[in-house]
């Protein structure tokens, strides 16, 4: 989406540009829809050094732990380009810090986030995925993919324990439970031999 916005100069490419960049960050960093929406640019989100990250007090968590993520190399020159020449192009732009804005120049609430991915998300790839399933995609994703490393997803999405992780987001144990049924059938299988 955003690649589809870049020399677009009307509305619908500064819109597109915005709701590609939310989708990508909540894809690598899936932060809750509240805490989503308030990002603040220099309190939230702030260039340390080298890099950018999203930093957060404990009385904003969820957790009541102060937190704070990198964002990924890969997305540093879109939010670049968002904060330079897109989301300047928002009405009273310069007359606050929110990260998101919509049409209207105010910051865009949790509810009109979830609405808009949502939307965006069916169109682009045919089924609805709001802002919290972006959290089961992440913790499913390490329990799939890296099964012995699944306290990074319990660190990525703040939880305060392994356990709320387990029981709120991971979708891989049946997935994982599948796959070595499948392989226990293999093995009992007689296999035929080629001709």
């Amino acid at each position: 989406m955003m690649q589809e916005a870049i020399g677009d100069d009307r509305d619908c490419g500064k819109l597109l540009y915005r709701d590609g960049l939310m989708i990508t960050l909540l894809a690598l960093r899936p932060e809750r829809r509240r805490g989503f929406a308030q990002i603040r640019i220099g309190q939230h989100l702030r260039r340390v050094g080298d890099e950018w990250r999203l930093v957060f007090g404990a009385e904003e968590r969820k957790s009541k732990r102060p937190s704070q993520m990198s964002m990924p190399n890969t997305v540093v020159p879109f939010l670049e380009r968002y904060l330079h020449d897109v989301r300047p192009q928002f009405p009273n732009a310069q007359n606050h810090d929110a990260l998101w804005l919509g049409m209207k120049g105010r910051p865009l609430s949790p509810h009109s986030i979830s609405r808009l991915i949502a939307r965006r998300t069916e169109a682009a790839f045919g089924n609805r995925i709001p802002p919290h399933r972006f959290r089961h995609c992440a913790a499913s994703t390490v329990a799939v993919s890296a099964p012995g490393q699944i306290g990074l997803a319990a660190r990525l999405l703040d939880h305060a324990s392994l356990k709320t992780t387990y029981d709120h987001y991971i979708l891989a144990r049946s997935v994982e439970a599948s796959r070595q049924y499948a392989k226990i059938i293999a093995e009992l299988t007689p296999r035929r031999p080629r001709r």
